[in-house]
C-alpha cells in the first residue's frame, strides 16, 4: 500500500494506516516511523505482508483474518508528546493512494516458461 501525504503542522508527524473490515473491526494498524515534515509531499509505503514489522496490532485477530475482507483503509497521524493539546487547526493532504500487486516468483517463472514454449513451437513450424 502506498500513499502520498502532506501536512502543515509546525512539527514533524508520524503517519499510520489502518486496514479494517466493512464493519470497521477488527483492523490491522501499520505505522510508518519515518517523520513527515511540514509542507513536503512524502510517499509512505507499507508492504501488505504478514512479516512486515510495521504492523503493530491486529486488534485480537490475525493478518489473514484482517486482510481476508478489507472494507476500510484509514490514514492517521500522530505528533510528539505534548502536541495533542495544541488548539490550532492543521491541514492534511492525501494523494495517490493505491495498492501495487507484485507477482510471485512462481508466476513469473510460469510466464517465462510459457513464452519460451510458444516461441519454440512457433520456430519449429517455420
Amino acid at each position: 500500500f502506498s500513499v502520498s501525504v502532506r501536512h502543515n503542522a509546525p512539527v514533524p508527524l508520524t503517519f499510520f494506516s489502518r486496514f479494517a473490515s466493512s464493519v470497521n473491526f477488527p483492523g490491522g494498524t501499520a505505522v510508518s516511523f519515518a517523520p513527515v515534515f511540514a509542507d513536503t509531499w512524502t510517499e509512505l509505503q507499507i508492504p501488505i505482508d504478514p512479516t512486515n514489522r510495521s504492523f503493530v496490532t491486529y486488534e485480537g485477530s490475525t493478518f489473514e483474518g484482517v486482510f481476508s475482507n478489507i472494507g476500510h483503509v484509514q490514514i492517521g497521524a500522530s505528533g510528539p508528546d505534548g502536541f495533542e493539546n495544541n488548539p490550532a487547526v492543521f491541514t492534511f493532504d492525501l494523494d495517490s493512494a493505491g495498492i501495487t500487486v507484485i507477482p510471485e516468483p512462481s508466476g513469473s517463472i510460469l510466464l517465462i516458461a510459457g513464452s519460451a514454449l510458444f516461441l519454440l513451437r512457433r520456430r519449429r513450424r517455420s
